[in-house]
């Protein structure tokens, strides 16, 4: 996380920690309402901490990582007045101000229960989570961006040329890898098996698979190369869908502003499931589904669909929606099509490629035309 990124955190756990104790003059009131309005996470945050259950909650999970030093030091700042519901309120602004400035509910937020109350939930990181880099969160809460360079992290935790690999850890408890906009990342989890991440995505995980299946969360994109076990199923869970193998290969693209999730086979087979429908996937089967009750079965170039994992962004027929959604994630900038701009383009880059050198490559088409403006990306005619 950078200086700023920091220093906003911290200003906004202080607006937070004097909303909770009536101590805000009118010019931080509205700075605070501000804040409030300037995403959606932080408006998801606030609703989050001015509920008194899930505050609760956060309290009981973060007092159970000792920390209850920090909690009184930030009592001794935050000074609560002599109200009643102040006082109520102080530890909740305490735990506030602390996992704010360290990041921590920033991107907790983005793990939830879904609507039935049980299965874990996973949303993609976005800015606000403040990471920039691929980053490992462990069971503890602990963020730790990775470095390109080999480097052991914790015992039987290591990273390998840029690949995090676990390798023997006996720690317990679920870990998340982290891979935001701009990056990409890869993991071998603890019982071998493969997992690319496309930027914008997260993968959680059981530090060591102890039980008689191994099962992950994913948001965004994920390809997998499943390492072969017969006697213990491995179990993919996105958006409410389990896809489930025992040694094979897939790609999952489960972006939240894409139409549908698509799953696309490699090699091997899996069974896909979900509440109300299963549906076997074969070789080069691409099955797509927008909603509960539309699932749509498809034959696809593998390629065109893994392409990503070679770092080379492919576009076959791509619409204008397409490019958007892809240059968005992987340079992290905002793009707007303007006008009623219905293009197919076709072409494959390297990732490393620059944005302007990309745009001026599609421009060579005369089907697209390109204005940038900082981070923001126009699409002309």
């Amino acid at each position: 996380m950078d200086f700023e990124a920091m220093k906003e955190q911290e200003r906004a756990a202080y607006l937070l920690a004097g909303y909770f104790q009536y101590d805000l003059n009118a010019e931080e009131e509205e700075e605070l309402d501000q804040w409030i309005n300037s995403s959606d996470a932080n408006l998801k945050l606030f609703e989050e901490l001015t509920d008194e259950k899930r505050m609760a909650e956060y309290l009981r999970w973060y007092t159970s990582r000792d920390v209850e030093g920090r909690l009184q030091e930030a009592r001794k700042h935050l000074q609560p007045s002599g109200a009643p519901v102040a006082r109520r309120w102080w530890k909740y602004a305490a735990a506030a101000a602390i996992l704010i400035s360290a990041g921590i509910i920033l991107y907790r937020s983005t793990v939830f229960t879904d609507d039935t109350g049980g299965a874990v939930v996973l949303k993609e990181p976005d800015r606000a989570t403040g990471i920039q880099s691929p980053t490992l969160r462990l069971d503890d809460g602990n963020l730790i961006a990775l470095s390109k360079n080999d480097t052991m992290i914790t015992e039987g935790i290591r990273v390998d040329r840029g690949t995090l690999i676990y390798n023997g850890n006996k720690d317990r408890g679920f870990n998340e890898f982290i891979v935001p906009r701009k990056t990409s990342g890869r993991i071998v989890l603890p019982d071998g098996s493969k997992v690319w991440l496309n930027a914008g995505s997260v993968i959680r995980y059981p530090a060591s698979f102890s039980g008689p299946t191994r099962e992950v969360s994913v948001a965004g994109e994920s390809y997998f190369e499943v390492a072969k076990d017969t006697g213990k199923p491995f179990i993919v869970t996105v958006n409410g869908i389990h896809v489930q193998a025992t040694g094979t290969a897939f790609n999952i693209k489960a972006y939240a502003n894409e139409p549908y999730v698509s799953i696309t086979m490699t090699e091997g087979s899996v069974k896909v499931s979900s509440k109300n429908k299963t549906q076997d996937l074969q070789v080069k089967e691409q099955l797509q589904i927008s909603n509960a009750d539309n699932w749509k079965l498809i034959q696809e170039d593998v390629y065109n669909v893994t392409a990503w994992t070679e770092n080379k962004l492919r576009l076959t027929d791509a619409s204008t929606e397409e490019l958007k959604r892809s240059i968005e994630r992987w340079y992290d900038v905002t793009v707007v099509i303007k006008d009623d701009i219905n293009k197919h383009l076709n072409g494959t880059f390297p990732r490393d490629i620059s944005l302007t050198t990309l745009l001026q490559l599609l421009e060579q088409t005369n089907d697209v035309h390109f204005k940038v403006d900082g981070n923001r990306v126009t699409v002309l005619n």
